[in-house]
């Protein structure tokens, strides 16, 4: 089940003192969820009920960067489970029918973007996002979007990324041997970069022209295209998204902590 070559230092992966929360000092925007730190974990929207056991729904999961961007669900029957593996790992379980977490809308704040998950899929032949910006990226302008199936080929993952002006969106996707996996996405607007990496190593990229300007202000949607479509069947043991490129250096650590959440080894 665990994908081999993870090209991540074995620092990283052990270095109980970094977490991502060193990404967000100085005023970075985006989001960190951890379903690793059940406190943050609630079985209701309004975020008045814990998340204490496996098979419990959850109805809101906390954003730990200090944005405040938490991610909620308001119908029972659309909530992800909270569930534990045979490592002791708490992840959340979405079950590519129904279930789904989103933000209110927030502006982006810049044209840059590091998508970082720790995924598990259950190799659906459906076409799948795992997290993206509005009810329908890459369609919409000013917008990013990791997807857990990518095209019509089950065994791809993908990226995209678009500014304004009717720019095709940047489009970077890779196959996928295996379920369980670290994917990034990196985009760009103005530089026209579209990147996906898989267990830390770039496998794939694009240079088309995504058009010019920041990423919106949107919601952001887990586990669904807009709530409505693409619904994601697997397991998310962690996800980071922060509005600027990560330096190499970051993306060691940001990689190899995503990595430990979801048991993925090097």
């Amino acid at each position: 089940m665990l994908e081999m070559g993870l090209a991540l230092s074995g620092a990283a992966l052990r270095g109980p003192s970094w977490s991502p929360a060193a990404l967000f000092r100085g005023g970075a925007n985006g989001f960190w969820l951890d379903p690793g730190r059940i406190a943050g974990v609630w079985q209701d929207a309004a975020g008045t009920v814990p998340a204490t056991a496996a098979g419990q729904p959850v109805g809101l999961i906390s954003d730990l960067s200090g944005m405040g961007h938490d991610f909620a669900q308001g119908t029972s029957a659309a909530r992800p489970t909270l569930q534990q593996d045979a490592g002791g790992r708490h992840y959340l379980q979405l079950d590519g029918v129904d279930d789904w977490l989103s933000t209110p809308s927030f502006a982006w704040g810049s044209d840059a973007v590091t998508v970082i998950a720790a995924l598990a899929r259950n190799q659906s032949v459906n076409l799948e996002d795992l997290a993206g910006q509005s009810a329908n990226p890459p369609g919409n302008a000013g917008t990013w979007v990791l997807a857990a199936t990518y095209d019509a080929s089950s065994n791809t993952v993908g990226f995209a990324s678009r500014g304004s002006g009717g720019s095709a969106p940047g489009r970077a996707s890779t196959t996928l041997p295996g379920s369980r996996v670290v994917i990034t996405g990196q985009g760009k607007v103005g530089t026209d970069t579209a990147i996906i990496r898989r267990n830390g190593v770039q496998v794939g990229s694009s240079s088309v022209d995504q058009g010019s300007g920041e990423f919106g202000s949107y919601p952001i949607f887990i586990g669904a295209r807009g709530g409505t479509m693409r619904f994601f069947n697997g397991a998310l043991y962690g996800l980071l998204a922060i509005n600027r490129l990560l330096t190499a250096e970051e993306l060691i650590l940001a990689e190899g902590w995503a990595a430990a959440r979801g048991g993925v080894a090097a």
